[in-house]
């Protein structure tokens, strides 16, 4: 693999990049072009690593035409950038390759090969300046996106916090699968509106709702927003690949009001 040059002095080559807790994660997901790919950052505070040490990420496939990108610089250690880069490249043999170089070029750390994670389609999560605590960005032809506020640790609280977890997850589910029902002509084209369709549409058993459905029912709950309820209902009972359901996760009246932002069954 072809690499830039640089000192190699005083390396530390170890961040967890598995587990539950990763230092460094990658995500994928494939696009028309070839693939994107988003970092995430969250360094143990006992790292000794300088603050203003960049962080650099480069591709590199060990199959077909031994593809090796340019590296991407993602901020430093004290304010990583969390972003999706766009790359023309097939995922077969993809890995990366971690690095923290300190301001003289010296590589502090070096993480390889990296397996990148298969990122979700249904939603993604990232950091901006805003107003909002979190705000949900759906727009045609990109998987929506929540917003935290920057600054408040959020992105990393919903890692660590399964009680913060479902509430993101439902009110998000229940506020893009309306947009994507009211707006149809918006969204006539867009590959994700039809995927999220479908799935909750599986999932409910019955056709979606039609925008007249948001008109009428009775006084509590027009036939859209039962169909709605039902949708982010069917999806907290339904298990993942671990066979956890994400209501299961959700602590009950059992723990103790102190205790349930960071309780984990």
């Amino acid at each position: 693999m072809g690499v830039s040059t640089f000192n190699y002095t005083g390396r530390k080559d170890f961040l967890r990049t598995g587990g539950d807790n990763p230092e460094v994660e990658i995500k994928i997901y494939d696009t028309d072009n070839g693939i994107k790919f988003e970092p995430f950052f969250n360094f143990d505070k006992k790292r000794d690593f300088p603050g203003d040490s960049k962080i650099r990420i480069q591709l590199y496939s060990t199959s077909g035409d031994n593809f090796v990108s340019t590296p991407f610089d993602f901020g430093t250690v004290e304010n990583p950038l969390s972003e999706i880069k766009d790359v023309e490249t097939s995922r077969d043999g993809l890995n990366f390759s971690f690095k923290i170089v300190d301001k003289n070029k010296n590589i502090l750390c070096l993480i390889e090969p990296i397996k990148p994670k298969q990122g979700s389609t249904l939603l993604k999560y990232a950091e901006r300046e805003q107003d909002g605590i979190f705000e949900i960005e759906v727009i045609p032809d990109d998987i929506p996106t929540v917003y935290f506020k920057k600054n408040y640790g959020l992105k990393v609280l919903l890692k660590e916090s399964n009680f913060f977890k479902v509430f993101i997850f439902t009110a998000a589910i229940n506020q893009v699968l309306t947009k994507y029902l009211l707006m149809t002509d918006e969204f006539q084209d867009c590959e994700y509106q039809k995927n999220w369709v479908k799935h909750f549409s599986d999932l409910v058993g019955r056709k979606p709702p039609s925008k007249s459905d948001f008109y009428s029912g009775d006084e509590n709950f027009t036939e859209g927003e039962k169909w709605l309820n039902e949708a982010v209902s069917r999806f907290t009972e339904k298990p993942n690949k671990k066979n956890l359901k994400l209501i299961d996760i959700m602590p009950n009246e059992d723990i103790e009001p102190n205790k349930k932002l960071l309780w984990k069954k």
